[in-house]
């Protein structure tokens, strides 16, 4: 009797019921079902038996039982259980995969903006070569409606271009002469020459772009801890299933193996294997559509634990866009222009955001020697003379002059030239932001290596007691260091190079795209856009994030403690067993799509 026939079917008509469906099915298990039967075991060769495995047991004895009982007239085949089974596991994985690839669509967009060719010019003429080809001190031509092919900086002409896709700012922003043109924005109105000082992986859009494939390819260490979970209790569930064959042998032989089958589908452990990676692969996703970029799988458990924030101030709290606002001649034997000349060059070498406010000269002296001191300043040798740039205590000065901005100073052969205020406005939701971040209950830093003064002015602008100034990056990471040691679960916000050590030591950190490069290689996240409001996201889709999983691991568990004693008491056939299990993970990974929903 095929389950669900009706006895009025004569035994000819059952036969050719039952070839049909073993010709249905066998495709169905020798193709649909090999990802089941390689994973299972890969898993038993590596040690480590996964949820495949009471899978492909379960799949492949019922297929042979069914094909044995279809050619020796057997009572009953399970043809159907096998079909539904495989069809249902194969949807729950379908829809998990669907969230993965979410994850990646914008690593995927991003690659995308590079054009395959550029517009290079050599000895005055213009020529078309692929890209690949370009190399830094190139010089190309950019056309309006023309993607940025490289990072480089406009030596001719004034545009503006679109980089809403890798910053998420909307609207075009405007360039002139001197302003950094990122690769995969879009120039808008007219035509410029750039010249190239990043190609390929090395432009902040393919470190980006890099650093997303790296998140998507890598596991959590809570997923792989929830992997290890599963095996264990794949185990159990196999011994479990020995112990229900061995007692019904005894009680009655002929209901032992449809028990056995049912017991091995009904506590497959799907969905507990899939409730954690379900959750984490959609939150990704929806971060990156959020102007987040997850780099650290694990920056989602960390960010739900998150107890105190540790802000930079340049480039952080502040636009990153600092202006020179005056220019402070000592040595009387230099001018002004002179003095902003060799600042130029100096500061052309550093990647800080300071070193924005010292726009390139269209002459600038050669540089022999240089060197960048991470956190406090930039040092070279020209024309026979050693200069620097930076800090008080970097360029020799005992007694600076208190500033309510940024004071940078210039020296040569330790003698004090120059000195420069410099002035960076904050963003413009920094104040709505950090009033969020208190009332969600976090302790709140500012750790600058900046100047007292300039740094004690934005702490009261944004109302933050905790304060560090002046503050190397040594200082910085003892700083997260001790917040760690009282307990507290720090992540740090930061977006220059001297972040770069600090942000690897915090328990997570989060970075910005405009960034130096080695800040966003040492971030576990990295936001796209002038805003700070992602920091808010990105803690509140963590911590939904985290309730989700809890949610789908209950569930798993609540629906197993369930199903396993009625199933080994014989009141679940092998076909509902492949519903309650495949129900079970499609409810899991449902659950888990609803972070789709969130803003």
């Amino acid at each position: 009797q095929y389950p669900g026939i009706p006895r009025r079917i004569d035994d000819d008509m059952q036969r050719f019921l039952r070839l049909v469906s073993f010709f249905v099915t066998t495709p169905v298990v020798l193709y649909a079902a090999q990802p089941f039967f390689k994973s299972a075991w890969r898993g038993v060769a590596a040690g480590m038996p996964g949820m495949d495995l009471p899978v492909s047991i379960a799949i492949g004895a019922a297929y042979v039982a069914s094909v044995y009982s279809t050619f020796t007239n057997g009572a009953a085949v399970w043809f159907d259980s096998v079909t539904m089974f495989v069809f249902f596991l194969t949807l729950g994985r379908f829809l998990e995969m669907r969230a993965r690839h979410r994850s990646i669509d914008r690593s995927v967009a991003l690659s995308q903006l590079i054009p395959n060719t550029a517009t290079r010019i050599d000895d005055g003429a213009l020529f078309t070569v692929p890209v690949s080809q370009l190399a830094a001190g190139d010089t190309i031509c950019i056309r309006p409606g023309d993607s940025v092919p490289a990072d480089g900086r406009i030596i001719d002409g004034a545009t503006s271009v679109d980089e809403s896709l890798l910053t998420g700012e909307s609207e075009p922003q405007p360039c002139i002469v001197g302003d950094l043109l990122a690769a995969g924005s879009v120039n808008i109105d007219g035509a410029v020459y750039m010249l190239v000082t990043q190609t390929g992986n090395d432009t902040a859009l393919g470190s980006i772009a890099r650093m997303s494939r790296r998140a998507r390819y890598a596991r959590p260490s809570f997923v792989q801890t929830a992997d290890r979970v599963a095996s264990y209790i794949v185990i159990a569930l196999l011994l479990v299933a020995a112990a229900v064959a061995t007692y019904w042998s005894f009680v009655d032989p002929e209901r032992a193996f449809v028990i056995t089958l049912s017991v091995l589908v009904v506590t497959c452990p799907c969905a507990l294997a899939l409730a954690t990676p379900a959750a984490f692969a959609t939150a990704g996703a929806r971060m990156a559509q959020l102007h987040l970029l997850v780099t650290d799988g694990n920056a989602i458990e960390s960010l739900s634990r998150a107890t105190h924030l540790v802000f930079d101030k340049t480039g952080t709290l502040t636009t990153g866009r600092p202006q020179l606002q005056a220019t402070h001649i000592v040595a009387p034997d230099f001018t002004a222009s002179e003095c902003l000349q060799y600042a130029a060059v100096l500061e052309a070498i550093s990647s800080h955001p300071i070193s924005h406010a010292f726009p390139p000269q269209e002459e600038l002296p050669t540089v022999d020697d240089a060197r960048v001191v991470i956190g406090q300043g930039v040092s070279g040798r020209i024309a026979g003379h050693e200069w620097r740039i930076g800090n008080a205590a970097f360029t020799g000065v005992t007694n600076a002059p208190v500033s309510t901005g940024t004071t940078v100073f210039l020296a040569r052969d330790n003698d004090v030239i120059a000195r420069f205020d410099i002035t960076d406005e904050l963003r413009s939701d920094a104040n709505d932001v950090l009033a969020t971040l208190r009332r969600l209950g976090f302790g709140i830093t500012l750790a600058s290596g900046d100047n007292e003064h300039a740094v004690s002015r934005v702490a009261k602008q944004l109302s933050i007691d905790n304060v560090q100034a002046n503050c190397a990056p040594a200082e910085k990471l003892a700083l997260i260091r001790r917040l760690q040691d009282q307990g507290e679960h720090v992540v740090m916000i930061g977006d220059g190079i001297n972040d770069a050590p600090v942000l690897a030591g915090a328990d997570a950190s989060i970075s910005f795209a405009h960034g130096a490069l080695l800040a966003q290689t040492s971030a576990d996240v990295i936001a796209l856009g002038e805003s700070l409001q992602p920091v808010v996201t990105a803690h509140r889709i963590s911590k939904r994030t985290m309730q989700i999983v809890r949610q789908n691991l209950a569930w798993a568990i609540a629906y197993n403690l369930v199903a396993l004693p009625l199933a080994a008491a014989g009141y679940v056939p092998p076909w509902a067993a492949a519903i309650g299990m495949s129900a079970s993970s499609l409810i899991v990974v449902l659950n888990a799509l609803r972070l789709n929903r969130y803003t």
